[in-house]
């Protein structure tokens, strides 16, 4: 039965719902079982049905009346503690309720149109799959097409279109992804640990050798070190001279990221970066308690994989877990350092004098890598970086994987 019952609700009285009783049975429903608790005096859950408005046009009020709706459908009004409706006067109220619904919602949909469904963006797909396969450094979003733009966004329905070309390259991307998520071998890698020590650095071997670095021996300024910085135009390569004792830290003032020769990922996975390191602060001619926390950032070729914070005057060591994929390469940089940092001269190359007072960080142990646990979770649940599941698992986890 088709009705028209709110629409006497507006006087807000109860009076009101009595008089139009007889010719509206939703309002005689709504009388006798659910304006008791919820009328202008009670208002149970903060519902007043005799002020709530019948404009099922306005998105707010139709709301209102769907969850009336669907709390009776559900059987949560009227509570369990009162008396039930008659199961006829109960489908008379719900079906005029939601015929009432439906036409207000077509009527709406006529005039404002419905949000339009659109693919994802390039982007978007992308951190989908690095999400759902669990690999964070994932990278195929170029090899989509780009997408068109509207409004000046790119997720925009009407500038995200669905051609032939487009699914054929999701569908390249996909391949790339599930490719990328299986284990390239039965047996997980075995674990490697790599170490650099701070005078194998190159980067810091130039430093020295340029005399923006200085080599140290317990703390102080190598007492035996000597260096000659070559000469470009001439093609003279220099060299750093150092008798015992021999320098095990270096101390770097220089705000440039450099490449760490010998620091490279075999395989794909989840990665440990350590570095022991401290702050110092050098006074023209000596080392001196540094007076603030540093910071050092590592790098892969393409993006900032972290910083570290390096404490003052005690050597620490600081670890971050990061995922690397296969090649990458790590560059390590003193982001806290002064900029300016970089043309300085620590010490003078032909009196030895120092013209430089400012704070650096001395790495003592230098960097290590390691492969961290494997990738637990993905198409066959292990790692390229070192996997812990034994060989037989990898071996029933790969064989629906893999067609010969």
């Amino acid at each position: 039965m088709r009705f028209r019952f709110i629409a006497f609700l507006p006087s807000a009285a109860l009076t009101c719902l009595a008089a139009a009783a007889d010719e509206a049975p939703g309002i005689a429903f709504l009388e006798k079982h659910c304006v008791e608790c919820h009328d202008a005096d009670v208002q149970k859950g903060d519902l007043d049905l005799t002020a709530l408005k019948f404009d099922l046009m306005q998105p707010l009020n139709f709301l209102d009346w769907a969850r009336v709706h669907d709390r009776v459908k559900a059987g949560e009004m009227p509570p369990p503690k009162k008396p039930r409706p008659a199961a006829g006067e109960l489908e008379d109220f719900l079906g005029g309720l939601r015929m009432q619904l439906v036409d207000a919602d077509a009527q709406r949909q006529a005039v404002e149109g419905r949000t339009e469904l659109r693919r994802l963006n390039r982007v978007e797909y992308e951190n989908s799959l690095r999400d759902l396969l669990k690999l964070p450094a994932l990278a195929v979003k170029d090899i989509l097409p780009a997408d068109g733009e509207a409004f000046g966004f790119a997720k925009a329905s009407v500038a995200l279109d669905f051609s032939h070309v487009q699914v054929g390259r999701f569908m390249e991307a996909a391949d790339v992804a599930l490719r990328a998520a299986t284990a390239p071998t039965f047996d997980p890698p075995p674990r490697e640990k790599v170490r650099v020590l701070s005078r194998e650095m190159n980067l810091l071997l130039v430093q020295i050798q340029q005399r923006k670095a200085l080599p140290l021996v317990q703390d102080k300024l190598d007492p035996t070190w000597k260096v000659q910085s070559g000469n470009f135009k001439e093609r003279q390569q220099g060299w750093i001279y150092d008798p015992p004792p021999h320098f095990d830290a270096v101390g770097t003032f220089m705000n440039r990221t450099e490449r760490i020769n010998g620091l490279m990922a075999r395989y794909s996975g989840w990665h440990y970066l350590r570095v022991r390191a401290y702050g110092i602060r050098w006074n023209f001619s000596r080392v001196e308690p540094g007076t603030q926390p540093e910071a050092v950032s590592l790098y892969t070729d393409e993006e900032l994989l972290g910083t570290l914070e390096i404490p003052a005057n005690a050597p620490t060591t600081r670890e971050m877990k990061v995922w690397l994929n296969a090649g990458d390469r790590i560059s390590f940089s003193v982001a806290s350092a002064w900029h300016h940092n970089f043309n300085r001269i620590v010490m003078s190359r032909k009196t030895g004098e120092s013209r430089f007072e400012g704070n650096g960080v001395v790495l003592v142990g230098g960097v290590d890598h390691g492969a961290a646990v494997g990738r637990d979770v993905g198409l066959v649940g292990v790692a390229g970086a070192g996997g812990e599941l034994p060989g037989d698992r990898v071996a029933e986890l790969l064989a629906p994987q893999v067609t010969l």
